[in-house]
């Protein structure tokens, strides 16, 4: 079992936020449809588990891919980005796969080639979170909860780690304890 995450808030403008979320939501809800990678073979794989140990099971979970590592560099800069490098961003960072965690919080994205990747999480929280829309760092994760209810009555909460090199080799797995 990984060490106790840390948290820190980070201060972002509302408007940055909301604006942030929505963006990410419309791109998961989008991909939703779209199939699997085949079984069988080495994979990303991983859980999505609350800070208790709980699964979170039904999370939407979206698998990235980045060209090259040049895109991977610039993907985990954490300061902000000037409009042109989100511009070589958006056109260096593409969506593949969109799968849900299970029963356990586990996900796998099987038969994948060698690359640089990044993994976000979608999930639904029920309490509202204390300030919303806001923003934290829990780990080496960010996590964006959303200012408003979706349809399903709770709030959207999205986490995003860094990009990672997969070889295709070996398994490559990430946990996120939330």
């Amino acid at each position: 079992m990984p060490a106790p995450s840390r948290r820190r808030t980070i201060s972002w403008k509302p408007a940055a936020v909301a604006l942030l979320a929505a963006v990410f939501l419309t791109v998961a809800c989008t991909l939703a449809a779209q199939q699997q990678p085949p079984a069988g073979l080495p994979a990303i794989r991983g859980t999505l588990l609350r800070s208790s140990g709980a699964p979170i099971a039904g999370a939407q979970v979206i698998l990235q891919s980045l060209d090259g590592e040049d895109c991977a560099k610039l993907f985990n800069n954490k300061k902000e980005k000037s409009p042109k490098d989100a511009a070589k961003l958006s056109k260096c960072a593409h969506d593949l796969f969109t799968i849900e965690t299970n029963e356990k919080g586990e996900f796998s994205f099987a038969g994948v080639q060698a690359g640089w990747y990044d993994v976000r999480f979608l999930w639904n929280i029920e309490p509202k979170p204390a300030q919303s829309p806001s923003a934290d760092t829990v780990g080496d994760f960010l996590v964006i909860y959303a200012g408003h209810k979706d349809v399903t009555g709770r709030f959207d909460t999205l986490s995003q780690g860094d990009a990672f090199q997969f070889d295709a080799a070996r398994d490559y797995s990430i946990s996120f304890k939330y």
